[in-house]
């Protein structure tokens, strides 16, 4: 079973990114949250997750709790097929996208309580065939 790893000595380390927006050359800030398997979580200084890399197939508890997200880019969770468990309690995540969730297919616990979800998209959990439990108490 695979498991998530956190970095050695990296885990909230604040990068430096420089961005081409526009054709404008911007500086952006982005914290290493953790990594599992071949990808690494991210939080852009926005507050919003983002994966880099392709995610491996030995992936499959992911701990993303307490680390002050406020939004998740589409498509972060893309390819994660064999992703059983997704903990992203005590967060301020307030919207839940349509695409927020895609990718999931083998999902079976999403841990959402203590956020500050207040907009569910129609068809945000309809790509979780396998998804057994949903927790979005206290928001």
């Amino acid at each position: 079973m695979g498991l998530l790893r956190k970095p050695r000595g990296l885990v909230g380390v604040v990068v430096l990114v420089l961005v081409l927006v526009g054709g404008v050359l911007r500086a952006s800030a982005v914290e290493l949250l953790l990594s599992c398997g071949e990808c690494t979580f991210y939080k852009h200084s926005n507050g919003t997750l983002f994966r880099a890399g392709e995610c491996s197939h030995e992936c499959s508890y992911l701990d993303l709790s307490w680390t002050g997200i406020l939004d998740i880019q589409d498509g972060t969770f893309d390819g994660m097929k064999v992703l059983n468990e997704l903990d992203l309690e005590h967060n301020n995540v307030s919207r839940i996208g349509r695409e927020t969730f895609s990718g999931l297919t083998g999902l079976e616990y999403l841990w959402l309580w203590e956020n500050q979800v207040q907009t569910i998209e129609p068809g945000a959990f309809e790509g979780l065939r396998k998804l057994l439990l949903l927790d979005l108490e206290s928001n």
